[in-house]
């Protein structure tokens, strides 16, 4: 909520008893559905700018290698404060968008889910040609 990084359980005790985290809290419960979409969004592009830089649009990156990559940012938004219960209902988000190619495979005994910058210009140059 507040975005402060506690050094400790007891510095988030204190932090909790504040007068600005009650105001938030406060706010929180006023209506709540502003709050989640506003740190969506703000998960949405933060997660977008680190995959764009890191992976391009080049080749598939399991999901959680590119989380990893994004959680990297000790200023990074929380998965958990957005309306994205995990990161496999956030990757199917990105597939309906359109922006992504989200598929599942096999590595080893587990299924993971891969997702795939969709490149924009690419699409385009392919609409000119047709």
């Amino acid at each position: 909520m507040c975005k402060k990084q506690c050094r400790d359980e007891n510095a988030f005790k204190q932090h909790k008893l504040s007068s600005f985290h009650q105001q938030r809290m406060f706010e929180f419960h006023q209506n709540p559905e502003v709050f989640l979409e506003k740190y969506s969004e703000e998960f949405d592009q933060q997660f977008n700018e680190v995959f764009k830089i890191k992976f391009g649009s080049a080749s598939a990156v399991p999901a959680t290698k590119a989380y990893n990559e994004y959680i990297k940012d000790p200023h990074h938004t929380h998965l958990n404060s957005t309306k994205w219960a995990n990161l496999a209902e956030y990757s199917n988000y990105l597939g309906e968008t359109g922006r992504y190619e989200v598929t599942k495979e096999r590595v080893g005994d587990s299924d993971q889910i891969m997702i795939k910058l969709i490149d924009i210009d690419e699409g385009k140059q392919g609409q000119l040609t047709d």
